[in-house]
């Protein structure tokens, strides 16, 4: 669910600047004295191990001296750890629901390219950030404390 989440709400950040650089190629392409014929239906955001790829629905047809190609469904990569972060997120959720803990010494000791800060506010917040190693990408949320059962 946060992965789908995460995906809903890159895609809502980024959907105008995925219209407007379709547009722009086309721009320049005509600027080099192609016809363009391009047609924009739609993107998808897909989260997956060290990317970030940006699936576009699209076609693009150019003409120039009476021949023409014809270009559909263009992806774009972006290199990212957000998946291996979301993926460590669910684990703290889970556990802290679990258990009312997430041991992070022990997870970072399992998993050196994580750094993970644990902060307690003085409400029963825990608020958790996750460093990835390589890229330097956080992500940082919060937890409401839980009570433990009595015995």
């Amino acid at each position: 669910m946060l992965i789908q989440h995460l995906k809903d709400e890159i895609k809502n950040e980024i959907q105008t600047d995925v219209e407007n650089c379709f547009d722009e190629l086309g721009n320049s392409l005509e600027k080099e004295g192609y016809v363009v014929d391009a047609v924009y239906r739609e993107f998808e955001v897909d989260l997956l191990p060290k990317k970030v790829a940006v699936e576009i629905n699209s076609e693009l047809t150019l003409t120039k001296t009476n021949e023409s190609f014809r270009y559909e469904n263009f992806t774009v990569v972006v290199p990212s750890r957000i998946y291996e972060q979301a993926i460590v997120v669910q684990e703290i959720i889970s556990q802290e629901a679990k258990y009312c803990n997430f041991e992070f010494l022990g997870f970072m000791l399992l998993y050196p390219e994580f750094h993970i800060n644990k902060f307690l506010t003085t409400d029963s917040i825990t608020i958790y950030t996750i460093k990835h190693q390589d890229s330097e990408d956080k992500f940082r949320f919060a937890i409401r404390g839980c009570v433990i059962p009595p015995l």
